[in-house]
């Protein structure tokens, strides 16, 4: 609203992580669904791109650099309930649309919440050209809590079976900052941001049934979240507080997981 509508922007890319996850389905009566979740991951590679402007849309790049961020972890857990329906693939719209010998649908809802902690380090100035420097060590913390809701379908057909589910969140957005090399900021909390998001979750899964209680199991993960304009709160070092225009905070992720299952 102001120039530059794009003062700063902060990019972390190519995060990878090794992740350990757990989740569990409970199913009373054939029908009634309890889910839950809990997943943390480390971060052991990816990058890291500050960039501040003088003009409008990303034009007039002042400064630049370019660094590591080969450190931080994540943290994810969900809780929800549902209700489940039995489909028959044989049957009405349904016939030769599905090659499975049984089809469930899901009705789903809960709450979950997802937090991140990145860190910068191994400084290098990209504009002005002036190379490495030293001592940058600074982190942003950041998280996203609401309710959501969704849908899942399972089909199975002799040992192998096949997933598919989607959610939907409503979330609060809040994330934190220390830059450690900002004497002009505040320490440990230098800014922080507020905002309203959405967030949407897919998962596509397939697996095998090793014996009546284990299977084996693939699936593919994708994330994506986004916010609303909302509020980036500066806390300078004088005392002073200042509030400016947060534009949008943006998470995509994609994860690959090999997993076993055991039904009781």
């Amino acid at each position: 609203t102001t120039t530059p509508n794009i003062l700063s922007e902060l990019t972390w890319s190519d995060l990878e992580m090794t992740q350990i996850k757990a989740e569990t389905g409970i199913i009373l009566k054939d029908h009634y669904v309890l889910d839950g979740m809990f997943a943390y991951a480390e971060i052991y590679d990816g990058d890291n791109q500050d960039s501040d402007y003088l003009g409008n849309e990303r034009t007039l790049e002042f400064s630049r650099s370019n660094n590591k961020s080969d450190g931080g972890e994540a943290l994810d857990w969900s809780a929800g309930a549902g209700y489940r329906y039995y489909l028959d693939p044989q049957q009405g719209i349904l016939e030769g649309l599905f090659p499975a010998d049984d089809l469930w649908f899901t009705v789903l809802g809960g709450y979950s919440y997802h937090e991140l902690n990145l860190t910068i380090t191994d400084g290098f100035q990209t504009i002005p050209a002036t190379g490495s420097f030293a001592g940058l060590g600074s982190n942003y913390w950041a998280e996203w809590d609401g309710p959501w809701a969704g849908i899942a379908l399972l089909g199975s057909k002799s040992k192998l079976f096949g997933t598919f589910r989607f959610e939907y969140h409503w979330a609060d957005y809040y994330g934190s900052a220390n830059w450690n090399l900002r004497s002009d900021f505040q320490h440990p909390k230098s800014f922080e941001h507020e905002a309203d998001g959405r967030g949407l979750v897919f998962n596509l899964g397939t697996g095998y049934k090793l014996t009546d209680n284990w299977t084996l199991d693939f699936r593919f993960d994708m994330q994506d979240w986004k916010t609303d304009p909302g509020i980036d709160r500066t806390f300078a070092s004088s005392g002073t507080i200042t509030e400016i225009r947060l534009n949008e905070v943006n998470w995509e992720s994609k994860a690959f997981m090999l997993g076993s299952t055991f039904i009781f």
